[in-house]
């Protein structure tokens, strides 16, 4: 396995490639050769385009960010051979070149996404028209387009043009390469260990290989090169769907909902407005979901990346990686995004500062990956030689250790006996009131009659009911209701003999089993635990009368069966 130090530096060298590859200088620098003009009106032709003045190029880019105007270049023919001119932005609309031809009138070469790549004369991923060497007249070139208009002009001679051709198509071989070998390799991860957040960064690297595939030109050269409408929606649609994938993927590798939940909301909301951009982009018109896309993805570096800075902050080691990796992604996103916006000047690094950033991103994140088996196997070794030393201090004390553990054992079953009886005595009463609960008071009251039977003594029977209880818990609640219950059961209990039984018969019913006691000497009881539930008084409700009303039956001496008494 490669060390960590041998990977930085081919990702080193990866990520600076593309800085030879596609800085390489134009044969021409075309401040010396080309002006230009603003169209508000998008209505000029050649011909009122060739009668007015143009303004000399200050600098190879023009970036006025999103604006309805229409462009126009005059270039000048830098020599007597052949040349060609690239407008190095892929996604441009509209891009027509008008040559001379010869008669005092000319002839329209158009290009741009608007129209299927199969037309393009020249089958690159720009915009790209070869001059003849016989043109000596200025040639114009119009630029319109409902995006961004990041319009970087480069003059080439043949050779070159595709020097510099074999170099940046090799470049971007190699990044894409790249990603789609992460792509695969998390993808087998997951599939071995499984965990939610591989799939969740295959999903989120795979659909920013697409979007960056759509950014650089690739989609329309290769996915869709007969759907003008597909080259101009699926950038917006793209940078939606990579914030939704980034920031799920944010919100489940930072275990948001347990190291930070007052970020679950934003992150959320951050995944809602992806959602609603990638469907607004299908249906609403694509410069305002192109420009809402970008600035999302702006939003995007406010929200997830303070996230990962206090969960690091706070000592989660997975957020000392994430906030590398996607610090330096999000800040390429943030430079790519402001220069797309034309809120900064247009330099090479800050328009590829995206792609930069996401190649460290994915290094950065798979040492992470490999930190995070490192320390499983770490953690997996240390618990083995853990186990192994308990293992050896087990053989050499198992006699003392197999005493002990006797000695607890039986302190254990004698604990156990204690709590069954104490468990037994609990499954016996009710929880609430502590008087018995139904089972049991079926049971005694059984076993009550039996006895009464057998030795031919008076047993008697109060029931009682709580009046009008379903409206207390009503009006008061049924905290308070229980509170109630718990009260006529301590009057019950503090008016009952010793040999009497209370029980909890269900609900707001309670029953007395009273031995040895006439109707009469139970009606007088029935009576006083009236008058006692009618003097309880709760607190938070001083105005509340409680009554009851009670049924009385008895098994007289000479009576087989019961006389009922309400």
């Amino acid at each position: 396995m490669l060390a960590a130090r041998d990977i930085l530096l081919c990702l080193v060298w990866l990520t600076c490639w593309p800085v030879a590859a596609w800085g390489q200088a134009p044969d021409y620098d075309p401040t010396r050769y080309a002006s230009y003009r603003i169209d508000p009106s998008r209505n000029a032709t050649i011909e009122q385009i060739t009668a007015t003045p143009f303004t000399p190029l200050a600098s190879p880019v023009l970036n006025p960010g999103y604006t309805q105007s229409a462009y126009w270049f005059r270039i000048q023919p830098p020599g007597d051979e052949a040349w060609l001119i690239e407008v190095q932005s892929p996604l441009l609309d509209h891009v027509d070149l008008f040559l001379p031809d010869g008669q005092g009138g000319y002839r329209l070469d158009a290009g741009g996404d608007a129209r299927p790549f199969v037309e393009r004369e020249i089958k690159h991923r720009n915009p790209v028209f070869r001059i003849p060497k016989d043109i000596t007249a200025p040639v114009y070139l119009r630029i319109q387009s409902d995006g961004p208009m990041l319009m970087p002009i480069q003059i080439w001679r043949s050779d070159g043009f595709y020097g510099h051709l074999n170099f940046d198509e090799f470049g971007h071989g190699l990044y894409f390469g790249m990603m789609s070998i992460m792509v695969a390799y998390n993808l087998f991860l997951f599939f071995v260990v499984r965990d939610q957040n591989y799939l969740n960064y295959v999903l989120y690297i795979g659909i920013f290989v697409l979007s960056q595939a759509a950014l650089n030109g690739y989609g329309l050269q290769y996915l869709w090169p007969n759907s003008p409408w597909m080259a101009n929606h699926a950038q917006a649609f793209l940078v939606g769907a990579v914030i939704y994938a980034g920031s799920r993927f944010a919100h489940d590798f930072l275990d948001i909902p347990i190291n930070l939940p007052s970020f679950i909301w934003p992150i959320r909301a951050m995944q809602w407005a992806a959602l609603g951009i990638m469907a607004f982009t299908l249906v609403g018109p694509y410069t305002i979901a192109a420009r809402l896309a970008n600035y999302l993805g702006l939003i995007l570096v406010l929200v997830v990346l303070p996230a990962g800075i206090v969960c690091a902050w706070r000592r989660y080691r997975p957020a000392y990686w994430f906030v590398t990796a996607w610090g330096l992604f999000l800040i390429g996103i943030f430079a790519t995004g402001l220069t797309l916006a034309g809120l900064i000047p247009y330099q090479f690094i800050t328009a590829n500062a995206m792609q930069f950033g996401a190649a460290l991103e994915v290094l950065l994140l798979s040492f992470a990956l490999a930190d995070r088996i490192s320390s499983l196997r770490t953690d997996k070794e240390l618990a083995q030689a853990e186990a192994n030393r308990n293992l050896r201090r087990l053989n050499e004390d198992l006699e003392t250790l197999v005493q002990a553990r006797t000695s607890e054992l039986t302190a254990a079953n004698q604990a156990l006996e204690v709590k069954n009886h104490i468990l037994a005595d609990i499954a016996k009463h009710d929880g609430l009131t502590g008087l018995l609960n139904h089972a049991s008071f079926m049971a005694l009251l059984s076993a009550q009659v039996e006895e009464a039977h057998r030795y031919t003594y008076p047993l008697s029977l109060m029931m009682i009911d709580i009046d009008y209880f379903k409206r207390i818990n009503d009006n008061y609640g049924h905290q308070f209701g229980d509170t109630a219950l718990a009260a006529v059961a301590k009057v019950l209990t503090q008016g009952k003999r010793v040999s009497d039984e209370a029980a909890r018969y269900g609900g707001e019913e309670f029953t007395l089993i009273l031995p040895h006691t006439e109707l009469e000497a139970a009606l007088r009881l029935a009576e006083r635990l009236r008058h006692a539930v009618m003097a309880i008084r709760l607190d938070g409700a001083d105005e509340l009368i409680l009554s009851a009303s009670f049924g009385v039956a008895v098994i007289p001496e000479t009576d087989t069966g019961m006389t009922r008494t309400n």
